[in-house]
């Protein structure tokens, strides 16, 4: 998570006129965060020791029972606490504070004003170093409630969270936290002090409600109200103030340590993002207000997003951009992705989507609706390019069915801008654009507003009719008819634009003009309703009402047939319909509806031939709901026997060591191509439903060979497909940096690698006796530098390689290269007993007991084999000497050879030859490679004198 300042990728939007893309598929679980009533143990606390030992108590009470811990509000509990271990059962703990009668009802926010009625739990140094989190929730952690807690870091405290539920490094599932609720709590950080979160959350079925979760910002880092990242869900965070610098919540930024895991089932309603604008004036480094970087079915609804600008990135306020963070999560996948009724205000730039990670492998952005959102005031203000929608392609993927209908998009630059890739094979597929309102042009990365740019970014694009694009010329737009061209926002006829009323008046030209009789844009009454106390948290007296739903087609009775009945229904309520599930025999048929009118495409081959029950299932936004009767039909159908043609064209192309990409022709079929097996040897490995596959996890230096198979809905099989073959080139070495040190002149030190990493002598000299040839010499404050390049901020697998000769033993600490100016950056140093050690600035130290103590050439080697918990080893002379267990690391800013910049101290004292960085850990054999041959040629023909070999080195 690194500074982006200036980096903007394109992306755009648009349809095709009858195309129907695939709706995302909305969460299937929603979290029931009704208070419990307490009919177990009671036990208060007044002061810290009471209070631990009310968790202990408690953990090992009855599990089927609610129990509570009642904390004085005004007294103060020192932290680090740990929710237990319990039993598995139906009870929960509920830790609350003994004033809960004066704080806000359940299903109203607090707010600072609240901390008087509150209990302060403490986030403290211990041993130094930044602040344990006030309260964590351990492994076996389940059903606790916190309650009316002022959570925050002591006073000159930095903490990297407070409340952490779930450490994030579990390796497996079921050490993940369960069933924990934070509701009605003040969780903050310090004034003018760095905080890098407010919750973790890294676990199963976590709820934050009703908090105030506030003043979370750090410098060089990305920080947060909310994230998580190794945790499955469900997730909850529903009426909250959520305010931090970097993310106001995110999931993702790093990798999930359990494999396979992506966090799913996110109910993200009713809050309020923003940051404080005396920020724009200080330090912290600030990106988006909200970020999916790994995501299965999310329900974004009811927000409202404002205040976010041009900083450490260009200042959008909503991103869906899928990364596999550190490179060991090709699963990572941003899908099934709701987005609607919410408004996005005063911000630099909109939305912002993604196809793929354009630096990792990761799974293709797929089912993303963006319905019934005001986007306004996106504005130069705020920071530069002022694009309300920008979805992007990649080399490797377009977005797959993205579906924007229905919102109004005003007061902005562009409405939309298009890239990155004009790959043919990578153009958005499945996209739809209909009834919205937009002012702004639709332009492309080289190419020009309207027609233009959809056939260079989109797949057989045209412009469903309906929408109304302000001040856009009607010719630019020549090949997609059917939608309208006001010049200005007065001709759209809004109630009262300036003050920001956006229903259109009786008299406008394009009421119910959409493509489903509706009005374009989006429903204000419904958006309003929906947002009425996201600022506020106070949402009146609850909606009680539950909608009414009756199927009007088919009839009951009636018999059907063939691959599109259509089925549909008639849905009402007090406040509005959030959407209707159809269900088949009692079993949710398609997707939930979410617009009206309410209708599915049923394709009748996939049930047996008989009778069926249909019903419908529609809710409201309070969650209401109601079943419709059943409506009894029979399925007659001819059984399908056909399989589909063997698909043709197959390929296979080796993209790496480690990966191969399939793509081949679609086959045909009667009724309809559902999918494809994808075979490798004969055997089965995978199936999809597009035609195309990237095969990872490959051996290098290995020919595979492929074929592929389609079958329908109903089973049937093709032939498998003529074979493709591939041979998986050999591992390289990754280089992405090498340092010779042979220049013998001038302050450039050169990049041998051909990266264009090119360093700049500070006070360095060139001389002649090198382990090889030449190499530089430092002494007292001198150093080389490396500019800031992102190919260099490796965090998680790298090398780094290097000979070097002290100029005396001086029992001072000297850096041998240092990786950046970020908190938690790495660097090598040999300490002032003349261990090797690396650094995790902020984060550890791990010296070795022993290093070196004299002045001849030594090889040192420093290689890092994975993240948090995995190891560091050291090399000395092509010997392994040990490892280390290391943090999460970062990088960032300038690097430093034989200095450290963090400090502008610890200069290294001797010279240096022969410095290569990679950017993966390399094998014993290829450590002694580097270490045997120079930079740019082969090794010398004899060695003279052997280095000296390591004496009775330890890791501590």
């Amino acid at each position: 998570m690194t500074k982006m300042k200036g980096l903007l990728l394109p992306g755009l939007f648009f349809i095709a006129q009858g195309a129907r893309a695939a709706l995302p598929e909305l969460p299937r679980v929603f979290l029931d965060t009704n208070y419990p009533l307490i009919n177990g143990t009671s036990c208060a606390a007044s002061t810290t020791a009471q209070f631990s030992g009310c968790l202990t108590t408690m953990a090992g009470a009855n599990p089927n029972l609610n129990h509570e811990i009642v904390l004085t509000a005004g007294n103060t509990f020192t932290g680090p606490f740990t929710l237990p271990a319990r039993a598995a059962g139906t009870g929960w703990i509920v830790i609350r504070s003994n004033a809960l009668a004066s704080l806000p009802a359940a299903g109203t926010r607090v707010s600072p004003n609240d901390a008087g009625n509150m209990p302060v739990v403490l986030a403290t140094n211990v041993g130094g170093g930044n602040a344990m989190p006030g309260i964590e929730a351990g492994p076996g952690a389940r059903n606790y409630r916190l309650v009316g807690l002022e959570v925050r870091p002591a006073s000159g405290a930095q903490t990297y969270g407070v409340i952490f539920l779930g450490s994030g490094n579990d390796t497996s599932l079921s050490a993940t936290p369960i069933d924990i609720v934070v509701d009605r709590c003040y969780v903050h950080g310090l004034d003018n002090l760095p905080g890098r979160r407010g919750i973790a959350l890294n676990g199963r079925s976590l709820s934050v409600i009703d908090s105030y979760v506030s003043n979370w910002k750090e410098d060089f880092a990305d920080s947060q109200a909310v994230m998580g990242w190794n945790g499955a869900g469900p997730f909850k965070i529903v009426n909250n103030f959520l305010e931090g610098a970097g993310e106001n919540v995110m999931f993702g930024g790093a990798d999930p340590r359990i494999l396979n895991l992506v966090p799913s089932d996110m109910e993200i309603r009713r809050n309020h993002f923003t940051k404080r604008t005396s920020w724009r004036s200080q330090a912290w480094d600030v990106k988006n207000l909200f970020e999916l970087k790994i995501a299965r079915r999310a329900l974004v609804e009811g927000n409202i997003f404002e205040q976010n600008w041009d900083d450490a990135q260009v200042g959008f306020a909503f991103l869906l951009t899928v990364r596999n963070q550190d490179g060991t999560a090709p699963w990572s996948a941003v899908q099934d992705i709701t987005v609607r009724r919410n408004i996005i205000r005063q911000v630099a730039n909109g939305i912002n989507i993604s196809a793929a990670d354009d630096l990792e492998t990761s799974q293709q952005t797929q089912r993303v609706l963006i319905e019934d959102n005001l986007i306004e005031n996106v504005l130069a203000s705020w920071g530069p390019f002022n694009r309300a929608l920008q979805f992007l392609t990649q080399p490797t993927a377009g977005i797959a069915d993205l579906t924007v209908r229905h919102n109004t998009i005003v007061k902005n630059g562009l409405l939309g801008f298009s890239g990155d890739s004009t790959n043919a094979a990578a153009r958005h597929t499945g996209f739809i654009m209909q009834n919205n309102i937009g002012e702004g042009d639709f332009t492309g990365s080289g190419a020009s507003n309207g027609n233009l740019t959809l056939s260079m970014y989109y797949a057989s694009p045209t412009a469903s009719p309906g929408n109304v694009l302000v001040g856009s010329s009607p010719g630019s737009w020549s090949d997609h008819p059917g939608n309208f061209f006001p010049s200005g926002a007065s001709g759209v006829g809004f109630v009262d634009y300036s003050a920001g009323n956006y229903r259109l008046a009786a008299g406008s030209a394009y009421r119910n003009a959409g493509t489903d009789g509706r009005d374009p844009g989006a429903d204000i009454d419904a958006l309003n309703a929906a947002t009425s106390g996201s600022v506020s948290g106070s949402w009146g007296p609850p909606d009680t009402t539950p909608p009414t739903v009756s199927i009007t087609a088919p009839s009951n009775g009636a018999t059907v047939s063939g691959a599109a009945v259509t089925i549909s229904a008639n849905a009402s309520d007090n406040v509005g319909v959030a959407g209707v599930q159809f269900r088949l025999d009692g079993a949710d048929l398609g997707t939930e509806d979410t617009s009206s009118p309410y209708s599915i495409a049923w394709n009748t081959t996939l049930a047996p031939n008989g009778s069926h029950a249909l019903t419908a299932v529609t809710r409201d936004s309070a969650g209401n709901q109601t079943m419709s009767a059943a409506v009894n039909v029979t399925v007659s159908n001819i059984p399908d026997t056909a399989p589909p043609s063997a698909p043709t064209g197959l390929s296979a192309s080796a993209v790496s060591s480690s990966q191969i990409n399939l793509s081949w022709t679609a086959s045909t079929d009667n009724v309809g191509v559902t999918g494809y097996r994808v075979y490798r040897g004969g055997v089965q490995i995978a199936s999809t439903t597009v035609t195309s596959y990237q095969n990872t996890g490959l051996s290098p230096q290995t020919t595979y060979t492929y074929t592929v198979s389609a079958f329908d809905a109903v089973g049937n099989v093709s032939a498998q497909s003529a074979s493709a073959s591939a041979l998986t080139p050999a591992q390289s070495p990754n280089i992405l940096a090498a340092y010779s040190f042979d220049e013998g002149s001038g302050s450039a030190l050169l990049d041998r690698s051909g990266n264009g990493n090119n360093g700049a002598l500070s006070g360095a000299a060139w001389i002649t006796q090198g382990q090889y040839s030449g190499a530089a010499s430092f002494s007292g404050n001198q150093y080389i530098t490396i500019p800031d390049n992102s190919s260099l901020n490796v965090t998680f697998n790298f090398t780094l390689t290097l000979w070097l000769r002290r100029a005396s033993i001086s029992g001072a600490w000297e850096a041998l290269y240092h990786n950046g100016t970020t908190s938690g950056s790495w660097g090598i140093y040999i300490n002032p007993s003349g261990s090797l050690l690396f650094s995790e600035f902020g984060v550890n130290d791990l010296p070795a007991s022993s290093g070196i103590t004299d002045t001849s050439w030594h090889h040192v080697a420093c290689v890092k084999n994975g993240d948090a918990g995995a190891n560091v080893t050291f090399y000395l002379d092509g010997v392994s000497v040990g490892s280390l267990s290391a943090g999460t690391t970062a990088a960032g800013g300038d690097k430093q050879i034989a200095g450290d910049n963090w400090f502008n101290s610890d200069f290294f004292n001797g010279s240096m030859d022969n410095l290569r960085l990679h950017d993966r850990a390399l094998t014993l054999s290829e450590i002694q490679n580097d270490m045997n041959t120079p930079i740019g040629g082969p090794p010398p023909p004899s060695v003279t004198s052997a280095p000296a070999k390591p004496r009775g080195l330890r890791l501590q």
